[in-house]
């Protein structure tokens, strides 16, 4: 089961396995979520028509926004899940904001990008913060994203 719904960004379609809340749009780069009458739930092969759109058009957009409605309960309910999702502080002992992530990435057990944003939120490191953080670490060939909900040390 996955979720589907567009980059509050550049309106890309994106997909994201329900146990995960955040990843990197496919298209722009950006951190983005989902939100109730956004977004989707889908089968792995149903509903491939918005995904493989990239972006939708006015027809396709009325179809994806009439299930949205229709998702609206599911939605809610997958957003209050992952926002009541606890992260254990992280001791760490870092003289920048980028080796804060990069000690957080380190001791992650799972690299998904969910436990980063939550870690970096208790280090009070943003969204937009953290998106350029994680593009310069990209950039220098230190960090590598197999999928866009997770994130690994090279």
């Amino acid at each position: 089961m996955k979720v589907i719904f567009r980059c509050t960004s550049c309106e890309v379609i994106n997909d994201i396995p329900i146990q995960h809340q955040f990843r990197f749009c496919r298209n722009c780069g950006r951190i983005v979520t989902y939100s109730p009458r956004e977004a989707i739930l889908s089968e792995e092969s149903s509903n491939n028509i918005f995904f493989k759109s990239k972006q939708l058009s006015d027809s396709l957009a009325v179809d994806f926004f009439k299930l949205a409605d229709k998702a609206e309960s599911s939605i809610m309910e997958l957003v209050k899940k992952h926002e009541e999702k606890q992260t254990p502080l992280l001791d760490l002992q870092a003289a920048t904001l980028n080796d804060t992530v990069l000690l957080i990435l380190e001791k992650s057990e799972t690299n998904e990008l969910d436990e980063l944003i939550r870690h970096c939120s208790n280090f009070n490191i943003n969204l937009a913060e953290l998106e350029k953080i994680v593009i310069k670490l990209r950039k220098e060939g230190i960090v590598f994203l197999p999928k866009g909900w997770l994130i690994n040390l090279i």
